[in-house]
């Protein structure tokens, strides 16, 4: 039998060690270089009486205020060249020529949900949810933690159910309800939000386009690889048209 000296157990063990540190689960922000993004939390509203009232919750790709560390000097989603070709407010527009009202919205930052759905204070969530809104939109899964295992799926699952129930819960009136996937592709959180979604009666859409030529802020003037791997003015169309399908069941 070979004997191990002291100094290869030594090795071994450091081997073992930093292999574990690599192994420990990234987020697909951290993997894109976006850990700087949603810094802070953002959030902005209309103010269109009697309007339907449209809810966002996402994280940068959603809203983002400047953040000149970055070279994002805008406050609206990242990385849209302006605020009417990112993914919200092209679906506020195409929602009222198509239902010929005028849209309230409301748009929130929830990447700290993303990554402390753990440990959330629910009660941040039900503070906002009474405002009541006749359409829910959720553009989640990029700041969460890598799902390693099938426990850590279902803790995402578990807890996103949780945030639709907030808002879907004791309702008169449910409602409508679109869940983006991811645009980074992840077919574990897709699953996790697919089917917390399936319990509610909320339709998904699959949004894992990054790979897809045109579909990133490559070529747009940005600097940095964060807000370059963010969706541009083209992926926010595509994001748009996919949660459009979703809303009116096309």
């Amino acid at each position: 039998m070979i004997k191990v000296s002291l100094v290869k157990k030594v090795f071994l063990l450091a081997f073992v060690f930093a292999f574990a540190q690599i192994s420990v689960a990234e987020s697909d922000a951290e993997k894109h270089n976006s850990t700087q993004m949603n810094a802070s939390v953002y959030s902005a509203e209309s103010k269109q009486e009697g309007g339907v009232k449209v809810l966002f919750i996402g994280n940068s790709i959603t809203i983002h205020g400047p953040a000149a560390q970055i070279g994002w000097t805008n406050y609206w989603g990242m990385a849209a060249s302006a605020r009417e070709k990112d993914y919200v407010h092209i679906v506020v527009r195409e929602l009222e020529k198509r239902l010929k009202r005028k849209v309230d919205y409301k748009v929130s930052n929830y990447a700290t949900f993303e990554r402390e759905f753990n440990n959330w204070d629910w009660s941040k969530t039900e503070e906002l949810a009474k405002w009541n809104p006749d359409i829910l939109i959720f553009a989640l899964g990029e700041n969460v933690q890598s799902l390693q295992n099938d426990a850590q799926k279902k803790a995402w699952r578990d807890a996103f159910k949780r945030l639709l129930g907030v808002f879907i819960d004791g309702r008169e009136t449910k409602p409508l309800t679109v869940v983006r996937g991811s645009f980074w592709p992840n077919a574990k959180k897709d699953w996790a939000m697919e089917d917390a979604a399936k319990a509610y009666s909320a339709r998904f859409v699959k949004a894992d386009i990054y790979r897809t030529p045109g579909m990133d802020a490559k070529g747009m003037g940005f600097t940095h690889s964060g807000v370059i791997a963010h969706p541009g003015d083209k992926g926010m169309q595509e994001i748009a048209s996919r949660i459009l399908k979703g809303l009116f069941n096309e």
